[in-house]
């Protein structure tokens, strides 16, 4: 996006400071409150004097900058934690720049083999560029700068309220960095058991995806980061879930089982679930021997 000198310089002006940034462990519910009511009030007053001609974007990120950073007489947003949100609540109340960010698939760059990186440096771009579309759709801006506190901000504020659906920012790798933790699932009894099953029931009702990568993303997203609201108590519970939710019938368990060979247990597992995870697959040995011993999964057995 092209950004106007003026607005450069003004954006210099807010972002010089960031390394005064407290993470927002300073701001109360109240102190967002009232810097939420100025905003949406600065953009009002915006609105209707630019009524008679219409204005960008652009201008009005011009408008909000201007007046954040130059506070000579407001003690209350000399910190830079409380003029980002300003600014945050000015453009994008609803953080949907981070709400789109975690909805957008970006694939990452990271073969060694140059053919392959060339392709999936393309990949990576071409997603990036329909983010940044869809951004400007938005909320007019594509100031990604703002991204990284949008996050923080959520994640301090408002994660906790409500489960985000529709994830397709895919940390799958976060949720299985956890795996050789998992010893057993003794802690969870057996009506703890029924009570997770209950809540995956609701989970799978109110999250239908067509697309299984989006399904699988949105769990690992809702786990990780908001494990509060789905009141999963332990990494236990977290994983017990996890299966509940992506492999209920233990296809990865079954997979392995009917393989003899590494490379087509990978394969298989990977076309049907778009991960492959070995220390996964003890993972669901342990549930099948905890919770559902009776499940066959073995097709050699007799």
């Amino acid at each position: 996006m092209y950004i106007p000198d003026n607005i450069q310089i003004l954006r210099n002006k807010l972002f010089e400071r960031q390394n005064n940034f407290k993470s927002f462990t300073e701001i109360t519910t109240e102190d967002l409150e009232k810097i939420k009511n100025e905003a949406q009030e600065f953009i009002s007053r915006f609105n209707q004097n630019e009524s008679l001609i219409p204005y960008s974007k652009s201008a009005l990120y011009e408008k909000v900058l201007s007046r954040i950073t130059y506070y000579p007489h407001n003690q209350y947003y000399r910190d830079f934690d409380k003029q980002i949100i300003f600014v945050i609540y000015a453009m994008d109340p609803n953080l949907l720049m981070y709400k789109l960010y975690l909805a957008t698939d970006i694939p990452k760059v990271q073969s060694k083999d140059p053919e392959i990186r060339t392709n999936e440096r393309k990949k990576h771009n071409e997603a990036v560029s329909t983010y940044h579309n869809q951004l400007l759709k938005l909320i007019g801006i594509t100031e990604q700068d703002l991204l990284k506190y949008e996050e923080i901000l959520f994640n301090k504020f408002y994660k906790d309220k409500e489960l985000v659906k529709g994830v397709n920012k895919n940390k799958i790798d976060n949720l299985m960095f956890y795996t050789p933790f998992l010893k057993s699932f003794n802690s969870i009894t057996p009506e703890r058991y029924q009570e997770l099953k209950e809540i995956a029931n609701q989970w799978l009702t109110d999250n239908q995806y067509d697309d299984h990568k989006t399904t699988t993303a949105t769990a690992v997203y809702n786990i990780l980061s908001q494990n509060k609201v789905l009141g999963l108590k332990s990494l236990a519970e977290q994983f017990c879930f996890f299966i509940m939710l992506i492999d209920p019938e233990l296809d990865i368990l079954k997979i392995y089982e009917e393989e003899s060979r590494i490379p087509n247990i990978t394969n298989r597992i990977k076309e049907r679930f778009n991960f492959y995870y070995p220390d996964f697959i003890r993972i669901e040995k342990l549930y099948h021997q905890t919770f559902c011993p009776e499940l066959e999964v073995n097709p050699w057995k007799k």
